[in-house]
């Protein structure tokens, strides 16, 4: 009766089943034949073990079972449409579902069918709503207490939102600084996401929905393994209230800062001193050296800047090391004190580091020089070696070498040489 077309089937539907109603919804009644009444003793069983199998798109949208899981109108009070057929939605692959009103069960209904070809959104676990992450992260209930309590905790003043990335920067824009407070203040949030995230896929998956307490338990654990692998410093009174509350298990004392007068000494009677230093441009990596030559009251007796084009910085130095000693051989200077600011280059040479290979050769020939000389090699800030530097950024800006006596050095190292004889005191801030 359902497909066929035949005399008898047309009769028996026109005289048992209204207009407006379905063939599995027919009731029976006082003129109903004893032939369709039979029917309807068995109608119920014949539905729960039939499926519709789509082909024309004939069968019906609400009394049909072609979603697999009984018919889509079998518990509906009312059903719009009741003719309404699957042609009807169905266009070229493509499913029209505005002209009919489906419930979300009825929506998961059918995509659980696979006969659709789009997901449905997934509602949070905790309360019901549509699962975003916007939801998840900040509106949902057990997202509000855990950012709460954390907030009271830490006591943090961030401004309630409803954009993950505003929560965000509300943290993390709280507190500046290098204080504990300030360091948790940035990498708390991550935490939070990190369990919220957790916690929702266990509520899915794992059918249990942890609480907010349980959560910010496992947030405070992720803190203190942070703080056993990367020891927070005890930087100011508000450091040592987070000590007290637990949130972690110990704070390292701070490194105190010690102010160092610093100032270019001269050498010993009958040297000279040497400091050289190299620069770079920051912007096409192009290198260059510069040396100062000076005897012991201070005075310039030779000075180079050259550039070197593309090399490491490493290569630089070594290359002005190399320079300054032939420059002092060529005048005659036996006993030399030289001074550097790159202390791996100082262990390169006395052999207490590996020579990286770029630099192997000019290491080479830089210790053949100091074999013909009387030598002191020390290490010196980089505040004392101004004068050098100051060559060496000449180079590097003008693109050429060029050796100076005197007379013609640049105002700018003239003036750093005159404040270096003065014994001029440069500060530097060290931590102890």
């Amino acid at each position: 009766m359902r497909t066929s077309d035949a005399l008898w089937t047309r009769f028996m539907r026109t005289k048992h089943v209204a207009v407006t109603e379905h063939l599995t919804t027919a009731p029976a009644s006082q003129t109903s034949s004893a032939v369709w009444k039979r029917m309807l003793r068995v109608r119920d069983f014949v539905e729960e073990h039939s499926q519709t199998l789509i082909k024309n798109g004939s069968a019906s949208f609400w009394y049909d079972n072609w979603i697999g899981s009984g018919p889509l109108g079998k518990h509906r009070l009312h059903v719009p449409s009741p003719n309404l057929c699957l042609r009807d939605v169905l266009h070229d692959n493509i499913w029209h579902l505005d002209q009919v009103s489906l419930s979300s069960e009825e929506m998961l209904r059918i995509h659980h069918s696979q006969r659709l070809g789009f997901n449905l959104p997934s509602k949070c676990p905790y309360c019901e709503s549509t699962d975003t992450l916007a939801h998840w992260f900040v509106e949902c209930s057990l997202a509000t207490q855990v950012w709460g309590k954390l907030e009271q905790l830490l006591d943090i003043r961030a401004p309630s939102h409803h954009d993950i990335i505003l929560k965000l920067q509300g943290w993390w824009s709280n507190i500046s600084g290098k204080s504990a407070m300030a360091k948790l203040s940035h990498i708390v949030p991550l935490f939070v996401c990190w369990e919220l995230w957790k916690a929702r896929n266990r509520a899915i998956f794992d059918a249990t929905t942890p609480s907010a307490t349980h959560v910010v338990r496992q947030i405070l654990r992720l803190i203190h393994l942070v703080a056993l692998a990367h020891p927070l410093s005890l930087a100011c009174m508000d450091d040592d209230w987070l000590l007290k509350r637990g949130v972690v298990p110990f704070l390292k004392k701070a490194k105190s800062m010690q102010v160092l007068s610093l100032a270019w000494a001269s050498p010993p009677a009958s040297y000279v001193k040497l400091n050289i230093d190299g620069s770079s441009s920051g912007i096409l990596e192009t290198l260059a050296g510069g040396g100062i030559i000076r005897d012991q009251h201070g005075h310039v007796l030779s000075a180079f800047s050259s550039f070197y084009g593309f090399r490491t910085n490493m290569q630089a130095e070594a290359m002005a090391l190399l320079e300054g000693l032939h420059l002092c051989i060529s005048l005659g200077m036996q006993y030399i004190k030289v001074e550097l600011d790159s202390l791996v280059l100082l262990n390169v040479i006395n052999g207490e580091r590996r020579c990286p290979w770029r630099i192997d050769e000019v290491i080479a020939r830089a210790r053949v020089a100091l074999r013909q000389v009387s030598f002191e090699l020390t290490h010196c800030y980089k505040e004392t070696n101004a004068a050098a530097d100051s060559l060496a950024k000449r180079a590097v800006s003008s693109g050429d070498s060029k050796v100076f006596d005197a007379l013609s050095l640049p105002i700018l190292t003239t003036g750093l040489c005159k404040l270096d004889s003065r014994q001029y005191p440069y500060i530097r801030y060290v931590r102890v």
